[in-house]
């Protein structure tokens, strides 16, 4: 007699699919990672996760805790200028929402020097983030997914 016997013929291996829109999101994990394509580039890797139970769209129940992952190029002499400029932005929109301030300029004037410190001080912290459904690559196995656009600070 076998102790184990699966059948794996019918599961779904695909990933939950969340709802398009707003999502509240703790950040659990932040950490500077090497970039898959080049050694001499780094990424920040965002964790999220999800403070409420929601539900799929084909409303199947997710419970909180439900990971996103982002990763954040981190502008470099080895990178163009015009990316360079792009991230720098990705970064202080990031920066502005985990510190819980609005995208203006007076929110901007309070920003503390992003650095290994504010990654650091980086999990635990809630965002609104705003969740879409990405077109899989042609040679994804695995199909869309749920991605985090964008995020902002959780105010008011």
């Amino acid at each position: 007699m076998s102790l184990l016997s699966l059948k794996l013929n019918d599961v779904d291996t695909s990933y939950p699919l969340l709802v398009n829109g707003d999502h509240v999101v703790v950040v659990s994990e932040a950490t500077l990672v090497p970039s898959a394509k080049d050694d001499r580039l780094l990424n920040l890797k965002v964790v999220y996760a999800t403070v409420a139970d929601s539900q799929d769209q084909k409303g199947h129940d997710v419970k909180a805790g439900y990971k996103l992952t982002t990763y954040y190029p981190i502008p470099s002499e080895y990178r163009d200028e015009q990316k360079n400029e792009n991230m720098l932005k990705n970064l202080t929109i990031l920066a502005l929402a985990v510190a819980g301030l609005e995208n203006t300029t007076e929110g901007k004037s309070q920003l503390p020097e992003f650095d290994e410190n504010f990654i650091a001080a980086m999990p635990g912290k809630q965002v609104l983030a705003k969740v879409k459904t990405s077109k899989p690559a042609e040679d994804d196995q695995y199909g869309p997914k749920s991605e985090i656009a964008s995020v902002r600070a959780l105010v008011g």
